[in-house]
This record gives structure tokens, sequence and C-alpha cells, in this order.
């Protein structure tokens, strides 16, 4: 089970990369988390109904704000919390608002240090990354 999570973590780090590097995040990325979200659940025994109705609601929640909110959160980005919800459930939440609150750290800083401003788009990925590391670690 800990090899799941950890072969999770080494996606999201891969992603991050090229997520800085190049602003976008590829279709792979989700898909593979995903396989292994859903492996996870299938060898713990985690599916339910009212779990895969969770994943669905919370997922469609992350994909129609993707679709939304462009200048905001990437469709990758929205992806990628989709597919991460098939890992965590609910916990989802404590993902995306530790990830939200590092952007803010990190934009706060970049704008102090006049690196950035408000029309600057950022990498989003890292944020969910360490996000996710403190969903484990927690």
């Amino acid at each position: 089970m800990v090899i799941i999570k950890i072969i999770i973590m080494l996606i999201l780090a891969l992603e991050a990369i090229m997520d800085i590097k190049t602003r976008k995040v590829h279709i792979v990325a989700p898909v593979l988390i995903a396989i292994c979200a859903v492996t996870y659940n299938i060898i713990s025994g985690n599916i339910s109904v009212g779990y895969i109705i969770t994943v669905l609601l919370i997922s469609t929640i992350f994909v129609a704000a993707g679709i939304g909110f462009k200048k905001s959160i990437g469709m990758g980005d929205a992806l990628i919390l989709a597919s991460l919800t098939m890992l965590t459930g609910t916990k989802i939440m404590y993902i995306a608002m530790a990830s939200s609150i590092c952007m803010v750290i990190i934009s706060g800083i970049l704008v102090i240090l006049k690196k950035a401003d408000r029309t600057t788009k950022m990498p989003f990925v890292p944020c969910i990354l360490a996000g996710y590391i403190m969903q484990v670690i927690l």
C-alpha cells in the first residue's frame, strides 16, 4: 500500500517539474494516478457505492472548476486533483486546501520580490505535490 503512495508521489514530482518548465500538465499523469488509485482501492477493499458516488461528485466539481475558471486553475490541475480524489476520497479537500495555501504563500513571496504580479501564471502541480505529501505524512 505504501508503494502505491510513493509511486503517486513520484508521478506528481515528475509532473511538477514539467509544469514548472512548460506550464502544461500532460494527460498521462492523471491517468497513471487514477490507475494507481483504483489498484490501491481494489487491494484495500475501499470500493463501495457511497465511495464511488463521493469520488464522482468531488471529481465533477474539480473538472467543472477547470472548465469554468480557466484563469485560476487549469484543466490539467483539475484532472490531477480529480484523479487524487480516487485515492483519498473526501481527504482531497485537505490536499486542495494545503495546495491553495502553498500557492498563496509562493505567490505572495514572488509579488513582494517583484518577480510576479496578479496576471502571472503559476504552476500549481508543485503545490498539489506539497499538499499530497502533507496528507500522506499526517
